[in-house]
Parts: C-alpha cells; structure tokens; sequence
C-alpha cells in the first residue's frame, strides 16, 4: 500500500503495534491474519480506536462473559477481536451482533468466517429498536456485557438504554454497559455522552464511568461504562 495515496496510512500502522493494541497478544493465527487483512482493507475507516477496543478487550477477558450482545456490528472488526476472545476464554462465550444494513453485515460475517470465529457469533439484522430484533435477541438473555455503538445519536441511545435495561432487562445484575463514542461531536445532534448523561439522572441507581480514550483518529471519542444494579 502507498503512503503517498492512503490518507490513513500511518493509522494502519498503529493497529499493528502490540503496545497500542493491547488484544493483538491474544489473537491465534487466523485471527491475526483476518485482523491484518482488515487493517489494510478498503473498510478500515471507522474502525473502533485501539484503546476503546483494547480496554473492552481486557474487561471480556477478565470478566469471562457467556454471553455478550453487540449493538452495531458495522463492518466486523470490534464483533471479530471480541468474539476471539469470547472463544478463547477459559469460559467460552457467545456475542450476539446486531447491525441494520445488510452490507456492513456481510463484510462482517466474512471477517469473522476468516477468523475460524462462525461458531461464536450469531448476526442478527435489523434496528436495535425494533421489536423483532428485541425478540431474537432476547432468546440468548441474560447478557454479562452489552457494547453500544450503533447509531450515535442522543434519541436512540436513550431508547436503547430503556429498551435493554429497563424495559425488557437483557443483562443480567451487576452487568456492564459499555457505550462507544460519547466524546464524538456531532453537527446536528447531542449525541452519545449527553444521552447516558440524561439517562443516569433518571436513574441514578445506575454507576456510570465516563472515560476519555484519546487515541489515534483526530477526533476523540471516549468510552462510557455502567454497571447495572447486583
């Protein structure tokens, strides 16, 4: 791959790096091989920062979930570095991924085929919203960890946090909500963070940790933890 020509060349390159990337160690061949592949592939824009990856990484390997539901699959990378850790923890576990465009879908299925991970993942399509995905859903609950990293935006995110703890609960107690991107600035939207913001003052039985994971992409992102109530 050219330098010159690829906007994101130097990002690539961070991915590669052990100290930045703290799950690499524990990827087993092909998944290392898939994960490279999807470094330097057309679908690397957007991919989750090391940091955000690596301490979510670090929880599902210290907390060894059985089950873990992801909301937003997008192209696959963050659904196939948990789901190798999901399978390679002394307690297996299953990750449950949700995504609404059959394209993103599809890349991802790939990458988790080339990883040898089909078995660990179960895809499931359609909104994070919408009843009939609340349904399939629901028959692989409770989940230790849900990872929320769909649409971004400060409605969904509090009817996701309705629907998933309070509405149907499909995590277990004392359960981890981990929420991607609540530091991203949008033009037209609150976003993420002002919405975990609002909904922690409803609920404040809730713990919420909000973290800055500073990292490479320009713009930070910052990475959310509840803990639901034991």
């Amino acid at each position: 791959m050219d330098k010159q020509q690829d906007e994101y060349f130097e990002m690539r390159l961070e991915y590669m790096k052990d100290r930045m990337c703290l799950y690499r160690p524990f990827l087993r061949p092909a998944a290392a091989e898939a994960m490279n592949a999807a470094v330097f592939g057309k679908n690397f824009a957007g991919s989750t920062d090391p940091s955000a990856l690596s301490l979510l990484v670090m929880f599902c390997a210290i907390t060894q979930p059985i089950r873990m539901l992801e909301l937003g699959t997008f192209h696959g990378f963050s659904t196939m570095t948990i789901a190798e850790i999901l399978a390679t923890n002394k307690r297996p576990g299953t990750l449950v991924t949700v995504e609404p465009m059959q394209e993103y879908q599809e890349c991802a299925k790939e990458l988790v085929f080339q990883a040898g991970l089909t078995s660990t993942v179960q895809f499931v399509r359609g909104f994070s919203t919408d009843e009939a995905v609340l349904s399939v859903v629901e028959e692989w609950a409770p989940y230790d960890i849900i990872y929320i990293d769909s649409s971004h935006q400060f409605a969904q995110t509090l009817e996701e946090l309705d629907l998933y703890l309070i509405a149907r609960p499909l995590i277990r107690p004392g359960g981890l909500v981990f929420l991607h991107d609540i530091t991203l600035e949008l033009e037209n939207d609150p976003g993420v963070g002002p919405a975990v913001d609002e909904w922690i003052r409803r609920h404040p039985e809730y713990h919420y940790l909000p973290l800055s994971t500073k990292g490479i992409w320009p713009q930070e992102a910052g990475f959310g933890i509840i803990q639901t109530p034991v």
